[in-house]
């Protein structure tokens, strides 16, 4: 749900957030916006508002909502593959999983959401989740906040979205710069084509003074790792490092590649087993963070609060430097 004044939060994601404008706008109940257009008066690209929802990818993504991954530039086309992979895990998640093992995946889901819930605490001010889903974590009785809005590349069909919601990716976050008093994102690090260029943009969105919180399934870090790893999946691991590094796609990385030769140990998702390079059910993993690689990019835009592990979860605060 987008309403009129909060157009002034929004901002084009190819200029670094600069202001839209709001054209043919139709509203419900005198406030809702349901359709129109926004538009950027530094590039000229216009983003269109449909069934409430504001599609702010960047220009190279306009096409996606209705052409697929084909319609993708280049520079897109894996993180494209992966949103598919992920369109996939989750069908079989939650649509044809047998009844228990859903139930099972729902309780799972639901205690990840309350412990991280509660980690956040009370925030004071604005909050955005960067790939919330459904918006579950605002409901969750430990979670305290003063307006919560969400960012997400996939809408879910149907979804009536009662928060402020807009479509949008993660390495091009379509908001104006000192916005959020917290951004938030919840074991969806793995799936961004760019973790760093993601940090960067929640360092651009955040006040002074405001939060990072954070948490996400990593891999032991290199240095618990036994020596008896499989040759396998060092090597596998290795290529993925080598990969990401030449690519670019994670700040630092090239400093850290030794780092990133992990052995079998807990996957993205926290799951037990090898790192599930290549598995078929992880078609929607990007990359499989260590703690060292998050903590190591994490503090070189905010300053580290609170870091812990719990049950191979990694929570963290950050704190937005003046």
């Amino acid at each position: 749900m987008i309403r009129d004044q909060d157009v002034v939060r929004l901002g084009c994601p190819d200029c670094e957030g600069r202001p839209l404008s709001l054209a043919a706008a139709a509203s419900r109940d005198g406030a809702r916006l349901v359709s129109g257009t926004l538009s950027c008066a530094l590039c000229a690209s216009r983003f269109p508002i449909e069934d409430g929802i504001p599609w702010l990818l960047p220009a190279g993504l306009h096409g996606s909502k209705h052409h697929g991954i084909e319609s993708f530039p280049e520079e897109w086309k894996r993180w494209g593959e992966r949103l598919e992979g992920f369109r996939g895990w989750r069908a079989r998640t939650w649509e044809t999983e047998p009844e228990n093992r859903r139930k099972e995946s729902e309780k799972l889901a639901r205690s990840r959401r309350s412990a991280f819930a509660a980690f956040c605490g009370s925030i004071s001010g604005r909050a955005l989740e960067v790939g919330c889903g459904d918006g579950s974590l605002r409901l969750e009785g430990s979670f305290r906040n003063s307006e919560y809005w969400g960012v997400d590349p996939m809408p879910i069909e149907g979804q009536l979205y009662e928060f402020p919601f807009v479509a949008g990716v993660g390495e091009r976050l379509p908001f104006r710069a000192g916005e959020f008093d917290a951004v938030i994102v919840k074991e969806s690090l793995h799936h961004f084509q760019n973790p760093g260029r993601f940090l960067d943009e929640a360092r651009r969105l955040t006040a002074r003074g405001g939060a990072l919180l954070l948490c996400q399934g990593v891999e032991e870090s290199s240095e618990a790792v036994a020596a008896s790893a499989g040759a396998r999946v060092l090597l596998a691991r290795a290529a993925t490092a080598a990969r990401l590094a030449l690519r670019g796609d994670f700040s630092g990385i090239k400093d850290r590649m030794t780092r990133a030769l992990g052995a079998p140990g807990r996957g993205a998702h926290g799951e037990s087993g090898a790192s599930g390079v290549g598995r078929d059910d992880d078609a929607h993993v990007m990359w499989h963070p260590t703690r060292d690689d998050v903590e190591f990019e994490v503090g070189r835009r905010f300053g580290v609060e609170s870091s812990r592990m719990d049950g191979g979860v990694l929570y963290m605060k950050g704190r937005a430097r003046a």
